[in-house]
């Protein structure tokens, strides 16, 4: 029996998360789904069977009290299976068995107790279930066979050993419940934290780009006002884009090309007619999502790194293009070559591989080679990329 999706109500690290415990209408109708045929299967195991009514008592008799008995249980066990899953599933969660690694750790004075009572409740409920079959066959069978029916202590058992079914299968559906329960909250967590960890990697690279970019236009404060002011507007372009997809771990590609641009147009400023830049972009790529600000700590790693010390042109190169199994970004310059390679790695690429691996595991990757004259800063995305 399939228990109805959970839905919350109790605060778990800040989100909130409880078990919904009552019986849904699909478990109900299983449930009379169930006790019906029961019936069916009782009546027909008489009839069939070779051990026929009474004399004088109908085969639509018997099915009619097999009927009603098999309608009382079908009353009865929505309610054992919400009281059962309320004191299994709610105790848990007061003692905090539910939130341990250990779903076994309630007190065990508690079990006892909660024992003694569905031992209580299960002798009532027997006791009431054979007093009406009992009831029910003086009624309807002749009185010369003392009613007709079994001896009242035969249906008093029969009646707790379905009383015993029904517990175990309460018991066995509040620990399905529990158990989906904590793999619900165990994914919810891990989405949060993926979550924190990406917005941490955006607040690292914010700051780290913010203040490369202030000590270039400290650089031309004296030599060129005029540029600086466009370099202030540029800048501030870039930290509105910023703000604006703080919250939002990928933008389509054309997006982020735009904010590329603004942080190029400051470098053309910074090194004037020295830097050449190329963009190859394969246009039915522009609506891909890729990760925000996902290019331009490779740009500035490039510029930093290869350009800047270059003496002679400047020529950065970046394409995209797709793949069968994805795109591929690329951003290429003809800097200086770093001694040994990975002394370009600083604060940008470390945080766009960790942005990376959170956003697509093993999926994405990041390379970083000398290929010829030339440094190259090679992404990965795969296909199907949240689109």
């Amino acid at each position: 029996m399939t228990p109805t999706p959970l839905r919350t109500a109790r605060s778990v690290t800040g989100t909130h998360s409880v078990l919904l415990v009552g019986v849904s209408r699909r478990e109900r109708l299983l449930i009379a789904g169930f006790w019906l045929l029961y019936g069916l299967v009782t009546v027909a195991n008489r009839i069939f069977g070779g051990r026929a009514g009474p004399d004088g008592v109908s085969d639509a008799t018997i099915l009619f009290i097999a009927l009603v008995e098999a309608a009382a249980w079908a009353v009865i066990t929505p309610f054992l299976f919400d009281l059962v899953a309320r004191h299994t599933v709610h105790d848990a969660a007061r003692d905090g068995s539910l939130d341990a690694a250990d779903p076994a750790r309630a007190s065990t004075s508690a079990d006892i107790v909660r024992a003694l009572q569905l031992l209580a409740l299960g002798a009532l409920v027997a006791a009431a279930m054979a007093a009406m079959g009992t009831g029910l066959r003086s009624a309807f069978f002749p009185p010369r066979r003392g009613g007709g029916g079994p001896p009242i202590w035969f249906a008093f058992t029969n009646n707790a050993v379905l009383y015993g079914a029904v517990i175990a299968a309460a018991l066995a559906r509040a620990y399905s419940l529990q158990s989906r329960w904590r793999e619900q909250r165990a994914v919810r967590l891990e989405a949060e934290l993926a979550r924190a960890t990406l917005a941490t990697l955006r607040q690292q690279v914010d700051p780290h780009f913010l203040f490369n970019t202030l000590n270039l236009i400290s650089s031309l404060v004296e030599r060129d006002p005029k540029g600086v002011r466009r370099m202030i507007a540029r800048l501030s372009e870039l930290l509105r884009a910023s703000l604006d997809t703080g919250g939002t771990p990928e933008i389509p590609l054309r997006q982020e090309l735009a904010l590329l641009g603004a942080y190029l147009e400051i470098m053309q400023m910074r090194f004037g007619d020295r830097l050449s830049v190329v963009q190859e972009v394969d246009p039915s790529v522009l609506d891909t999502p890729v990760p925000s600000f996902l290019l331009q700590p490779l740009v500035e790693n490039a510029m930093r790194h290869g350009l800047e010390p270059l003496r002679g042109a400047a020529e950065l190169r970046v394409q995209v293009t797709r793949e069968p199994d994805g795109v591929r970004l690329l951003v290429q310059d003809n800097g200086v070559p770093a001694a040994p390679l990975g002394s370009r790695e600083g604060i940008g690429l470390g945080n766009t591989r960790a942005r990376l691996r959170q956003l697509y595991g093993d999926r994405a990757s990041l390379q970083l080679a000398r290929v010829g004259d030339r440094t190259e800063a090679q992404v990965h995305l795969p296909a199907a990329v949240r689109a």
